[in-house]
């Protein structure tokens, strides 16, 4: 199904001539578009939105040469992510304002992310989820507010849509099941999705069907976004579930992760103001760590090739780690022990089933394909017992 907005062409790629572009392709997906409106323009075309262009979307794991997603970054998913909210509210007859809303809200929901994506967070104690930091950059602009306010955006309203509230937001930040965001993401790491996959890697299986194109089955039902296609929603949670199994929280990357966040306890970030945080990106942030811990673990966490470490043990009762911390972990050995949470099993969505609004847990038929998938993320909450190895 192809869509076209006020502010969005669909091209053919045979076409793609006729056009200066930018482009917003993904591989096999049906998405390829030109954001030729006022709008994206004015968004994208400042430093704040330039920075996440040098920010991978996967962060520590985008770092990895194996089990990873590579290549893409945090700008593009945004791109992505605005363009699907123009295209399902458009589609589902939102007011021009709205529209505008949401195509702000998705270029904009992670323009406060931290340099190096979620491992950033771990540089100085505190809260810094970009959700809720978004804010304080755009109040700190007056460039950000011009471009805003000429497409008749408020800052309140797009906070509050980013944070997930009222329709628009629902749709770009839900909080327990699929919503854009995921979609955008979901679609980009399929491409790239790289390291130790095989033939009959389901995840393969998956990509070849029109998972990746599910902006197209959202629909506003009596308040509510439904997906008019369950079996296809069905598919892309596995998907999504696999994604999290095989290289999101793979144990080198968990590894990899944990031992990050015990070098980053140490109190040499706390000088670095939030405002020089909100400025770095990737580069940026490599070159401090090599600044402050030295090349060698600067190219442990961000540029090796190979894996220095391990997973040795795990423990699911989550009331031990205390416990396995004092017996387990010996910093001589190169051993700690750390709980890192799992996703969400993103479960919960409303689907059209026979004509009638459901959740997709109450469908019977489909009862034991979302029992798999919840029992795939169960197993990736666990406390991790890990070890750095000196190859």
């Amino acid at each position: 199904m192809n869509t076209n907005t006020p502010d969005l062409k669909y091209i053919q790629i045979t076409d793609l001539h006729k056009y200066d572009g930018p482009f917003l392709l993904i591989t096999r997906t049906n998405f390829q578009y030109l954001p030729h409106g006022e709008i994206y323009q004015d968004l994208t075309s400042t430093a704040e939105f330039s920075r996440l262009y040098g920010i991978k979307q996967l962060g520590l794991v985008g770092s990895s040469c194996a089990n990873a997603c590579q290549d893409q970054t945090r700008g593009f998913h945004s791109d992505v992510t605005g363009a699907m909210m123009d295209i399902v509210l458009f589609r589902n007859h939102f007011s021009e304002h709205e529209r505008k809303l949401g195509i702000a809200a998705g270029l904009y929901h992670d323009l406060a992310i931290m340099p190096c994506s979620d491992q950033g967070k771990l540089i100085r104690s505190g809260s810094y989820e970009e959700e809720s930091l978004v804010e304080y950059l755009i109040k700190r602009s007056s460039n950000l507010k011009q471009r805003l306010k000429k497409h008749d955006v408020g800052i309140e309203e797009l906070i509050d849509t980013i944070q997930g509230k009222g329709n628009v937001g629902k749709l770009l930040n839900s909080k327990e099941g699929i919503d854009v965001d995921n979609l955008s993401y979901l679609a980009l790491d399929q491409v790239w999705m790289c390291g130790s996959i095989h033939s009959d890697d389901d995840r393969l299986k998956f990509r070849e069907k029109s998972i990746f194109d599910q902006y197209n089955n959202l629909r506003f039902i009596d308040g509510d976004w439904v997906f008019d296609n369950p079996q296809l929603l069905v598919n892309l949670l596995k998907f999504r579930a696999l994604m999290y199994k095989h290289t999101y929280h793979h144990q080198f990357n968990r590894a990899k992760e944990a031992f990050l966040i015990r070098v980053l306890r140490e109190q040499k970030a706390q000088n670095i103001t939030l405002d020089k945080m909100l400025k770095w990106n990737d580069e940026s942030f490599n070159n401090w760590f090599e600044r402050t811990f030295g090349p060698a673990k600067e190219r442990l966490f961000f540029s090796i090739s190979i894996e220095p470490f391990v997973e040795i043990g795990r423990e699911y009762d989550l009331s031990k780690l205390e416990q396995l911390r004092r017996e387990t972990e010996n910093e001589e050995e190169g051993i700690i022990v750390e709980h890192l949470k799992p996703p969400r099993d993103a479960a919960k969505n409303l689907v059209l089933h026979n004509g009638e609004v459901k959740l997709l847990g109450e469908i019977p038929e489909f009862s034991d394909e979302i029992e798999k998938i919840q029992k795939i993320i169960r197993k990736l909450n666990y406390i991790g017992v890990y070890k750095k190895v000196e190859n």
